[in-house]
């Protein structure tokens, strides 16, 4: 062969790269696995064969295929020789000299054991080595670089603790931002268009996730697999994202650091396309390409564990009305990091009976840490009189153990009514920070004492009050641990439930650390109220409103400001305190008793001559303390007066004097006196008297 032939076949060496976009597409039902979330080990074997047409004469040929990986969960062996990648992927290279057909087929066999990941711990400080900051880099198909992105992947994240947390926000928004769609199963789309078209399968799931987190500087790469689903072995895509160790992420199926054993990872990629590829040369080659690609599962053993069963979950009330609300919850406390995608499905039925407000929540869980998740529930107020239903109520998740709680529903009674207003008496809420909410409650019909909670996912408490048509102000004492949009509700045992939104803010610079004033004050008595500031940080100007007056002040470190106290009315008064800033703003308050010093009279009503006792009505004009009476050398202890009391004394006729001693609210010691006089019995009314009781009539 000339030279110049030589140089001819060099010249005619062909690459044919084979996109293969990973989608969840059905590839081999095989054993059915039930509950692939709960399969903690698989030893399997994953078969790959394939068809390579070739038309002309080949005198070469090198096929680069991609095949399972080994790393801490997975371990692979084969007898295929592989070579690495410019990532690091182990890559099967078969090379075929000289064909001697047009059909060339491969078999690549991988033994494969597999184990589901679990993550229990994160590192709290970490670097990221160069050669994982290559996967902060934006690329042709996930553009991490745009600032439409980045800015979005911010707004996702803010107020988060951990980077944990913050992956596990930006997967469920992907999660619930995209639309399954399998019409795009097999196109290969970038993550500026699934962010504009809302619609993808695993693939676009994983990319537009994969480019949210570079962009706020946590490195990802994009992972083709396969994976166990609901039509069986599927392909399948998911991330891994790197926080101090590399973790998975699967935003379709929201398995965030524990995935299971059915995850069969074959590459880790910058970008989202999958690539195999062929290398030839020879004479006259007209066509050539990939006429067969399929893959076998044989599973030799799998592993499971049972379900998650260590959780609880209860409801307000489990005996309803028509009409009724209630909260269902469920009190989890993790055991790993991990989200928690929960459905509660009411019962089935032509007209419903119980519907359920947002039936799906997605929680974020950590170790050691407990969370409650709740469900508002209302019953149908228009089911037949007379009746008692019954209706199960079902939780379904991923990794927990399906449960039912069972709601009985009569309508053979009327039901009972209770009024609540919840409020706080602040409107700036901060984070860690104690914060009483008051629910003002009172019956509207029905007797019997009333339950009253409050439930949010920090907690709940509860307590049973006697209710009457007047209102009663409970204190429930909250600490919110959620900067931004907080919700509690407030539920009562006659199937009531209000919803309060709030928000809570930032603990800032300036702040106010108390407000020093007494409890009760008398009526009329001058006092002043101390108001403690604080700033932390560098020297500022505030504003402070302090029971309505307006003030600019230079606050740096501590400062003490003071404010008289109105004490000309009797009741409840109080001192208001807010301060505004660049740094931050704070508001306290301060409730002060305003009192007046009793007035309490002593009233005659009626007198047994024949026993010298008189029957006393002591009442108040305010509330009194320790009240005692001392008549004739002799003390009688009242004890606390608010409403008229009647009592009997032992006195003469003639004018007794009695000192009456007492304490107002505030402490302070009291005495007055005063005077009851008894006439003296007439003539007739003696005689009258005489006659009764000798013959045993009542007087």
């Amino acid at each position: 062969m000339s030279q110049f032939k030589k140089i001819f076949l060099i010249s005619l060496i062909i690459f044919i790269l084979i996109s293969s976009p990973v989608y969840c597409e059905e590839i081999y039902n095989g054993e059915e696995i039930e509950r692939p979330d709960t399969v903690n080990y698989i030893d399997l074997q994953i078969i790959q064969t394939g068809e390579i047409y070739a038309s002309g004469q080949l005198e070469w040929l090198k096929i680069n295929i991609t095949v399972p990986q080994s790393d801490n969960f997975q371990t692979v062996s084969r007898k295929t020789k592989t070579i690495k990648d410019d990532v690091g992927n182990d890559i099967a290279e078969i090379t075929i000299d000289n064909p001697t057909t047009t059909i060339i087929e491969y078999s690549i066999t991988s033994n494969i054991i597999s184990r589901s990941t679990q993550l229990t711990s994160i590192p709290t400080d970490y670097t990221i080595s160069d050669e994982t900051r290559k996967f902060l880099e934006s690329t042709e198909n996930i553009q991490s670089d745009n600032t439409m992105i980045s800015r979005l992947a911010e707004e996702i994240t803010i107020g988060s603790d951990s980077d944990y947390e913050k992956i596990a926000k930006l997967a469920i928004w992907v999660n619930e931002y995209i639309t399954y769609d399998t019409l795009y199963s097999s196109e290969t789309k970038d993550a500026l268009w699934v962010l504009d078209n809302k619609r993808g399968v695993c693939a676009e799931y994983t990319t537009l996730f994969t480019a949210l987190s570079r962009s706020i500087g946590i490195p990802a790469r994009y992972t083709s697999a396969y994976a166990y689903g609901d039509n069986g072995w599927e392909k399948h895509a998911y991330a891994e994202v790197y926080i101090g160790k590399w973790i998975s992420v699967d935003p379709l199926w929201l398995e965030i650091g524990n995935i299971d054993a059915t995850h069969i990872k074959y590459t880790s990629q910058f970008d989202n396309k999958v690539i195999n590829n062929i290398g030839s040369y020879g004479l006259n080659l007209e066509k050539l390409e990939w006429s067969k690609d399929d893959t076998e599962f044989i599973i030799n053993e799998i592993r499971k564990e049972e379900p998650i069963d260590d959780y609880k979950i209860s409801a307000t009330m489990d005996k309803l009305h028509p009409g009724e609300e209630f909260i269902v919850y469920l009190e989890f406390t993790g055991k790993d990091y991990r989200v928690l995608d929960l459905s509660l499905e009411s019962c089935s039925s032509q007209n419903p009976i119980i519907d359920i407000v947002d039936k799906s929540k997605k929680v974020i869980i950590e170790p050691g840490v407990k969370k409650i998740i709740t469900w508002k529930g209302s019953v149908s107020d228009n089911l037949e009189k007379n009746y008692i239903y019954t209706c199960p109520l079902t939780l379904n998740a991923r990794h927990l153990k399906t449960r039912t709680i069972n709601m009985t529903i009569e309508t053979t009674q009327d039901t009972k009514s209770t009024s609540i207003e919840p409020h706080f008496k602040t409107d700036i809420i901060k984070v860690d920070t104690d914060t009483i909410l008051y629910i003002n409650s009172k019956k509207i019909r029905g007797d019997g004492n009333t339950r009253i909670g409050i439930i949010s996912e920090l907690g709940y408490a509860e307590s049973e009050y006697e209710l009457d048509t007047t209102t009663l102000s409970i204190p429930f004492s909250i600490t919110p641990e959620e900067i931004g949009k907080n919700r509690i509700y407030i539920y009562t045992s006659t199937g009531e439930v209000e919803e309060i939104e709030f928000d809570v803010e930032e603990t800032g610079n300036i702040f106010i650390e108390k407000i020093e004033a007494p409890d009760k004050i008398v009526k009329g008595a001058q006092e002043i109220a101390k108001i403690y500031l604080k700033n932390t940080g560098n020297t500022e100007e505030i504003k402070t409103i302090i029971n309505g007056e307006i003030r600019r002040i230079e606050l740096n470190g501590e400062k003490v400001l003071e404010s008289s106290i109105d004490s000309s009315i009797a009741g409840i008064t109080q001192i208001k305190a807010r301060i505004e800033g660049k740094s931050g703003r704070d508001e306290k308050q301060k409730d002060i008793e305003i009192f007046e010093v009793p007035k309490i009279d002593l009233k005659y009503i009626s007198y047994d001559y024949s026993k010298n006792i008189a029957k006393i009505s002591i009442a108040t004009s305010y509330k009194a303390k320790d009240v005692s009476l001392d008549i004739n050398g002799k003390n009688i202890k009242i004890g606390d007066l608010e409403t008229p009391k009647s009592i009997e004394l032992s006195i003469l006729q003639g004018t007794t004097e009695i000192d009456i001693n007492f304490k107002d609210i505030g402490d302070n010691t009291h005495s007055t006196t005063s005077r009851i006089i008894i006439e003296d019995e007439s003539f007739i009314n003696k005689i009258i008297r005489i006659i009764k009781e000798l013959l045993g009539i009542g007087l």
